[in-house]
């Protein structure tokens, strides 16, 4: 693969990782929120019940279950106890977020069912021959207590909440065999990320990391597979 094209792998998975993972405006997920302006604010209890991993690598379908210790810092991050619920008076904008509100997930509630759901994709054409897809949804539902309880920090919990993550990444085409290559390299040592600058390649070995560790970590496959990976996803359950 040329430098060319590679920058092309450089730009596409760093935008579209960056869209779906940091700027909730842009693309609708996770991000940085304020509680400034808040119409509705609500916490729920919830607690992880079930992590699956699966993968396709060398056209071999698996898939691992894991203990909650697995699941990926993001949902980490999000899926304290408790999570909140919220809406934005200004904007109309809701979120499931952690309980101070630093970071959160995009959901659209529907308060007639007590049910929130969203999903979203975006592809990255990375050169010609290999297109990258990152999708992710969630769905859920929450029900209140008949009186609200006191979480060990103070909060004032209404009630508890379920929700169903899912996320997955694919890799398509016939020149996609080349980039993931050049992914495990940048994996594996951050001066074969070949990206403009050194900030590009420490901003691509992170991306690519984070994409592949929590796989990694669960057991799913070797560092090395990362050379043969077609497709990976997870779905973990809260209630």
């Amino acid at each position: 693969m040329s430098d060319l094209k590679f920058s092309y792998v450089v730009a596409g998975v760093i935008t579209l990782t960056a869209s779906l993972v940091l700027n909730g405006c842009k693309f609708g997920n996770y991000q940085e929120t304020q509680y400034g302006g808040l119409d509705e604010l609500h916490y729920y209890d919830t607690a992880p019940q079930k992590l699956d991993f699966q993968a396709t690598i060398a056209s071999q379908d698996r898939k691992v279950s894991a203990p909650p210790s697995f699941l990926p810092p993001i949902l980490q991050a999000i899926m304290t106890e408790p999570v909140v619920l919220y809406h934005f008076a200004k904007s109309g904008a809701e979120y499931i977020t952690e309980k101070t509100g630093t970071v959160g997930a995009r959901v659209a509630i529907h308060p007639e069912t007590s049910t929130f759901a969203w999903s979203e994709s975006g592809t990255a054409q990375l050169i010609d021959t290999c297109k990258y897809t990152l999708s992710e949804s969630r769905d859920g539902s929450y029900e209140n207590y008949l009186s609200p309880a006191k979480s060990p920090e103070g909060y004032s919990v209404l009630g508890r909440l379920k929700v169903v993550h899912h996320k997955s990444y694919v890799w398509t085409g016939t020149g996609c065999p080349d980039v993931m290559v050049q992914f495990h390299a940048c994996y594996l040592s951050v001066d074969s990320c070949w990206g403009a600058n050194s900030d590009d390649n420490l901003a691509l070995q992170k991306t690519v990391r984070g994409i592949f560790n929590p796989f990694i970590a669960a057991s799913v496959m070797s560092a090395e597979e990362i050379k043969t990976t077609q497709s990976l996803a997870y779905t973990a359950d809260f209630e």
